[in-house]
């Protein structure tokens, strides 16, 4: 989203523990892109996996994003 996009709603969920010294990966892609009231919103699932290949966390985001066409 850079320094000026806007994060407006945050959803996650810590589904297993992260031990220390385990290898975390944090990954997200863009599901979703719509224009509503004039904003230009993404919505992003968000996920967390650690080295053995388990799921330790998973979620979503609402961003809102400058537009080219307002500057």
């Amino acid at each position: 989203m850079g320094d000026d996009g806007f994060l407006r709603k945050l959803n996650v969920q810590v589904r297993r523990t992260n031990h220390i010294g385990d290898t975390t990966w944090c990954r997200g892609k863009v599901s979703h892109k719509r224009v509503e009231d004039g904003k230009h919103l993404a919505e992003c699932e968000l996920r967390a996996d650690d080295q053995r290949g388990r799921r330790t966390t998973a979620g979503w985001a609402l961003v809102e994003l400058t537009s080219r066409a307002r500057g």
